[in-house]
């Protein structure tokens, strides 16, 4: 059984590194702001983010007074329309600090928050089955996380952006890397739309409450047969439920 975790919103909250260089990208850019009132617009709209071309359009709606715990993915798509030509400058700007703090290697790993029990099941996991990372950041990025949190890991069984950053494109990779085929593959991911895409190569599917989605996506979830995990301590758990089952089909 080959078992995959993504980083951010696995292991890792993400939202403060985030803020972070969107503090600073909306601060220069316009006016000052105080980074907890980015910290609090990112975490609220977490459920529609998916890349970096969402951030810098959710503070501008969050600094308008939107409601964006009710925010909807098409009506961000809608208002990143509607920004036209503007919305590739704000992009541009929420990546230019974040080249330059990438930089302090201390400083950056700083900014990323460990799920502790989470990490803890990681490590519980390892010692049983083979573990692999399956993300969209530089692998850098979370060997420095790593590092500051004491948890060794072989950096070639990161599976980053360098290969692709679509999750589909980078599980046939593994596939193809560890000769193991979808079905005897579990996938820990937080977000809907990459768990979804995932579920549709057969590979076993569970989503993280902890990370980047929302009770109404948990339940669109449990729909399409991908079972969230309720709480970080069930990581182990859940996995073994999942070998059990496709053993005792075999």
């Amino acid at each position: 059984m080959l078992v995959v975790f993504d980083f951010d919103g696995v292991l890792a909250d993400p939202v403060f590194s985030i803020a972070t260089i969107a503090h600073k990208a909306y601060c220069k850019l316009y006016h000052k702001i105080p980074l907890e009132f980015v910290v609090k617009a990112i975490r609220d709209a977490k459920h529609v983010l998916r890349a970096g071309p969402d951030i810098m359009p959710v503070v501008l709606l969050a600094v308008e007074g939107k409601n964006l715990k009710r925010l909807t993915r098409e009506e961000l798509l809608e208002f990143e329309k509607s920004l036209g030509k503007k919305l590739s400058k704000l992009e541009q700007a929420y990546y230019q600090p974040k080249v330059s703090l990438r930089k302090n290697k201390k400083y950056w790993a700083s900014l990323f928050r460990p799920h502790k029990t989470a990490l803890a099941q990681f490590k519980k996991v390892m010692k049983k089955h083979k573990v692999l990372i399956a993300t969209t950041r530089h692998r850098e990025d979370i060997l420095v996380c790593f590092d500051n949190w004491g948890v060794r890991f072989d950096e070639n069984n990161i599976v980053d952006l360098r290969i692709s950053k679509d999750k589909q494109e980078q599980f046939r990779y593994i596939r193809k890397k560890m000769k193991v085929p979808f079905k005897r593959m579990i996938f820990i991911e937080d977000t809907l739309w990459n768990a979804r895409a995932v579920k549709k190569l057969d590979v076993q599917v569970l989503l993280s409450t902890w990370g980047l989605s929302n009770k109404q996506q948990w339940l669109e979830a449990e729909k399409l047969g991908i079972k969230p995990i309720k709480r970080q301590s069930d990581i182990y758990k859940e996995i073994e439920k999942i070998e059990y089952l496709l053993e005792s089909n075999q």
